[in-house]
């Protein structure tokens, strides 16, 4: 009769289960974020949290240099907040024909100081490939958008910035 447990390969899969349940019951448990990034011809698109649970969505036009983005109101499920940015004078490209972008998003828990309006837990990060350049971008929120049904337009906060290529590889003007 043991034998015939031992040789139970449906008898050692149940086994495993319940033992994997009872240990997998003993952990905490750890919430994901995830954020999503996609880019095609002269566009990107990325997702990231302005706050616990709302997300924003935000766009970057390669041609014009515009970073805009918007997040929906969890209470009136419409867009009541909107963003808008050129990007082009942070990199010095005014006048470039074809810039080349990348963008992600990213968390940050930036201190609020004394003004009522701090930033959401999400930044915003533009490379320029040609000249070798980066910026991160903040997104002004505030708790309080969630209740207010009326709609808000402002500009991202320009960060700081650096290089990641020590040479153009591509003369940009």
């Amino acid at each position: 009769m043991a034998q015939i447990a031992v040789n139970n390969r449906g008898a050692w899969l149940v086994t495993g289960i319940l033992v994997g349940l009872f240990f997998g019951s003993m952990l905490p448990n750890a919430p994901l974020h995830a954020s999503a990034t996609h880019g095609q011809d002269n566009f990107a698109i990325c997702t990231g949290e302005v706050d616990v649970g709302v997300e924003g969505v935000y766009f970057l036009d390669f041609l014009t240099g515009d970073l805009t983005g918007a997040v929906i109101n969890i209470n009136t499920r419409k867009f009541t907040t909107a963003y808008k940015h050129n990007v082009m004078k942070d990199f010095g490209l005014d006048g470039v024909k074809s810039p080349r972008f990348l963008m992600v998003s990213g968390v940050a828990e930036i201190r609020r100081g004394p003004q009522p309006v701090g930033f959401g837990r999400s930044l915003i990060y533009v490379a320029e490939m040609t000249s070798g350049q980066f910026m991160a971008y903040a997104v002004p929120w505030s708790a309080n958008r969630n209740t207010s049904p009326a709609a808000v337009s402002t500009g991202f906060v320009a960060l700081d910035g650096g290089k990641f290529r020590t040479q153009t590889i591509r003369d940009t003007k």
